[in-house]
């Protein structure tokens, strides 16, 4: 069902899974707050995520994503070819 979700939605929880985990710890996590901040149900997002596990997954897949968009090109084209070449390798490593 997730996954049908409109961009701006998926956004918009996850953001609000980032908000509530910088204000709170992992263990106590509201997910009325975050339902109310991303204007879900909390019924959805038991819907959109099995656990608290895999809202952890996806806010860090979200800002993971956000960190990789805002590369320069250069900085994003090195980064890829370090990846494709040595799964894994840092650059400026040997």
């Amino acid at each position: 069902r997730f996954e049908k979700l409109p961009e701006y939605k998926k956004q918009r929880i996850g953001r609000a899974i980032m908000e509530e985990l910088r204000e709170t710890s992992y263990h106590q996590l509201h997910l009325t707050k975050i339902a109310r901040t991303a204007s879900v149900s909390r019924a959805s997002l038991y819907c959109y995520f099995k656990n608290k596990d895999d809202m952890l997954l996806f806010s860090l897949f979200l800002s993971h994503m956000e960190f990789f968009e805002g590369l320069s090109g250069g900085v994003r084209r090195e980064f890829l070819e370090n990846v494709r070449i040595g799964a894994g390798t840092v650059p400026g490593s040997k």
